[in-house]
């Protein structure tokens, strides 16, 4: 989409914990507003990030965001709205953040993640462009810990068995 420059005004990102699915939604916004990688997103004025805090997403928080995608741009091509696992929204900020993609800003871009599509609202889901996250097969880990810069040892091996192909769980194990 990037690429093509075609973007939609929301992806969910839809797959098991720890697999990369909200690091590949920051770095994303990294690339559509041009920010610098090493920058915090959470410092630009037209970013929001709701991060997972074990807790509900309440509707106040959707309210925010809502109040917030009325304000003018402050220099960047989007308004980015970064939501961590909207399974967590109650289901009255579920249908407040249904309201703002149905009626979508074309100056908004909604980075959604989910570890549970089935906790979803299907109307929430038919107005997103899903992107399907799937455990990583051993090459790829082995390229992603290479990457790293990660040496293989029969520590980190046991790490990889464990892991289950989640590259997060690997870097936790790890660190």
């Amino acid at each position: 989409d990037l690429l093509k420059n075609k973007l939609s005004h929301a992806y969910l990102f839809s797959g098991p914990s720890q697999i990369g699915k909200f690091t590949l939604a920051k770095e994303f916004a990294h690339l559509l507003n041009n920010i610098e990688e090493n920058k915090s997103l959470q410092s630009d004025a037209d970013i929001t990030v709701v991060n997972d805090t074990g807790e509900s997403i309440k509707i106040d928080e959707i309210r925010d965001i809502s109040a917030n995608i009325a304000l003018t741009i402050q220099g960047n091509k989007y308004k980015l709205i970064l939501i961590k696992n909207i399974e967590r929204l109650t289901l009255e900020a579920a249908y407040s953040l249904l309201k703002m993609l149905e009626e979508p800003n074309p100056n908004v871009i909604f980075l959604l993640t989910t570890r549970n599509q089935n906790q979803v609202l299907d109307t929430i889901k038919s107005r997103v462009n899903t992107i399907n996250f799937y455990p990583f097969n051993e090459d790829e880990v082995l390229e992603f810990l290479s990457v790293q810069g990660i040496t293989i040892n029969d520590a980190i091996a046991k790490y990889i068995f464990w892991a289950q192909g989640r590259p997060g769980r690997i870097m936790r194990f790890i660190n």
